[in-house]
């Protein structure tokens, strides 16, 4: 702005003809340099935008993974709750009910891993 407000006043000034050229090409050099920049600072962007969805990506893809680990975890401990609630359940007494309890605990967690790479998630 200010070399142009210099080019547009070089008779105010008393600028001569060889000066106001030079002004002349300093001012095209600043558009251009404007623009270019201009250009570069959407490049950038973009390429911000893109990281960004990325890193949403890949955190999706994360917490995907972390949920079928929960779900995971959470069916044997579902078995084990059921069985040590306060009511009498069959085999209570039975010297082998431990693992009996233990068994069904993981048979559902791996049922559970076998039915998740079957589905594909």
């Amino acid at each position: 702005m200010v070399i142009e407000k210099i080019k547009n006043n070089t008779v105010k000034i008393g600028i001569d003809g060889d000066t106001q050229e030079f002004l002349d090409d300093i001012f095209i050099e600043n558009n251009q340099c404007y623009k270019q920049a201009e250009i570069y600072s959407n490049i950038l962007s973009g390429l911000m935008d893109a990281r960004a969805g990325i890193v949403g990506n890949n955190l999706n893809v994360l917490m995907k993974t972390l949920n079928i680990i929960t779900i995971c975890i959470m069916m044997p401990t579902l078995v084990v709750s059921i069985f040590s609630m306060n009511i009498k359940f069959p085999l209570q007494n039975h010297p082998l009910a431990f693992v009996f309890v233990l068994s069904l605990a993981v048979i559902s967690g791996i049922g559970f891993l076998f039915f998740w790479k079957r589905k594909k998630w």
